[in-house]
């Protein structure tokens, strides 16, 4: 996000440009160029806070609330896993939850 804010591209050659990311959805809240003298640029940029603010909320609760929860289980079946199989190459979940970014940690 800081970076689209300073003119970092995402990737060196873009074939394709997202137009829905925050950056996006706070900017479409600035006055228009042309807009009439009496648009609120002050409620505009109330708007665009409550947009920030949700997924601020949306992403910390995500990341407390199911991933970093999930790093216990995704440990447990770690270590277990020759247990449940010989080959340690299989992992056997009690129930699902995120474990990709954990399992690339882990391993």
């Amino acid at each position: 996000m800081d970076a689209i804010d300073n003119g970092v591209s995402e990737a060196e050659t873009m074939r394709w440009h997202m137009k829905t990311g925050l950056a996006s959805r706070v900017g479409r809240m600035n006055v228009a160029w042309n807009a009439p003298p009496t648009c609120n640029q002050h409620a505009q940029f109330k708007k665009a806070m409550r947009i920030a603010e949700e997924e601020f909320l949306y992403q910390l609760k995500g990341l407390t609330q199911s991933l970093m929860p999930a790093y216990d289980l995704v440990k447990k079946a770690w270590d277990e896993r020759e247990a449940f199989h010989e080959s340690k190459q299989i992992l056997f979940f009690e129930q699902m939850c995120p474990w990709k970014e954990h399992l690339f940690t882990i391993e």
